[in-house]
């Protein structure tokens, strides 16, 4: 699959296709260099508006699947049920984000949300996705840093070596209850 900017003489281009097993896409070439101002006034979901949807997440996560794009397309499509209401703050990050059932209070300064979801798994709820796609932000920037790939990567970037199972472990006589 080839796509291309539609002006002409704008380098712009995605070269990809699918792997052996036909699951997945491949980027094969990127040149991420518009030389054309450039229109967003097509709503159609074409290829040239899927890809550039997905070029800062392939960039992030080389061997990004098209099964993954379409879960990251169904998780920002849900935070279209919340409709977040700026609350008039001077810096524009404080939102009321209402839904069915259920309204919540969302602070991009603070990364918090009453339903309290970042504070437990470090990624951001629904709610506070619908108030980042109001003040076009990505999601993936308002993650914690220890749910990121760079932090996992750092994690294990040094050798762990293998230990041997329990039952062969030295019995300690200084550590007994």
């Amino acid at each position: 699959m080839m796509a291309t900017c539609k002006v002409k003489g704008c380098p712009w281009v995605v070269y990809a296709s699918r792997d052996h097993e036909d699951t997945c896409w491949k980027i094969k070439t990127f040149v991420n260099d518009h030389t054309c101002p450039r229109e967003d006034k097509n709503r159609a979901a074409n290829r040239n508006w899927v890809a550039s949807k997905l070029v800062k997440k392939v960039r992030k996560y080389p061997n990004f699947k098209h099964c993954d794009a379409a879960t990251y397309f169904k998780s920002r499509k849900e935070s279209k049920h919340w409709h977040p209401i700026w609350t008039s703050d001077t810096s524009y990050e404080k939102f009321e984000v209402h839904g069915y059932l259920a309204n919540h209070v969302v602070d991009l300064g603070k990364h918090l949300c009453t339903c309290q979801f970042r504070m437990l798994t470090g990624i951001p709820c629904v709610h506070a996705c619908a108030a980042l796609a109001r003040v076009n932000k990505n999601p993936e920037d308002f993650c914690h840093k220890l749910v990121t790939m760079e932090s996992y990567r750092e994690t294990y970037r040094h050798h762990i070596n293998p230990i041997p199972g329990q039952t062969f472990w030295e019995v300690s006589e200084s550590l007994k209850p």
